[in-house]
């Protein structure tokens, strides 16, 4: 395992984690500060977190609307080669899909995409797992 900093309100945590990538839903960019977005499928985009580089990237979802395109979402999603994804809400087959190419979820506790990554960071975020329900809500 390697050792992190996270930069958090202006003071710098050791943190020790695997190296991740982390994908969170939003719906306005504003970098690790975007609110995160209720509801995975229909977000209008995404932030995606490297806790090695620190990079933070945005991915957007033009189409968020229409069910086809979120099929696409979830293969483009997942050719990113994520590891996690933070949600506070996400369907059945979102879940399931996620969790057979190997990408783990977690339930969003925080607002902000730092408040989540500093939660999962310090294993303070709940696993979601594929077991047949239609919606999980925090």
């Amino acid at each position: 395992m390697g050792e992190y900093l996270l930069i958090r309100s202006g003071s710098i945590r050791k943190i020790r984690e695997k190296k991740m990538k982390i994908c969170i839903p939003i719906k306005n960019d504003q970098g690790v500060n975007s609110l995160v977005y209720k509801h995975f499928g229909t977000a209008r985009g995404f932030i995606v977190y490297d806790t090695e580089t620190f990079e933070v990237r945005t991915i957007s979802n033009q189409k968020e609307n229409h069910v086809s395109k979120r099929y696409e979402l979830l293969e483009s999603l997942t050719n990113l080669y994520l590891d996690v994804t933070i949600v506070f809400e996400i369907g059945e087959n979102g879940l399931a899909q996620l969790n057979q190419a190997g990408i783990r979820v977690f339930r969003a506790a925080g607002t902000t995409i730092k408040d989540n990554v500093e939660l999962l960071l310090s294993s303070r975020l709940i696993e979601l797992r594929s077991n047949g329900c239609c919606h999980l809500s925090s």
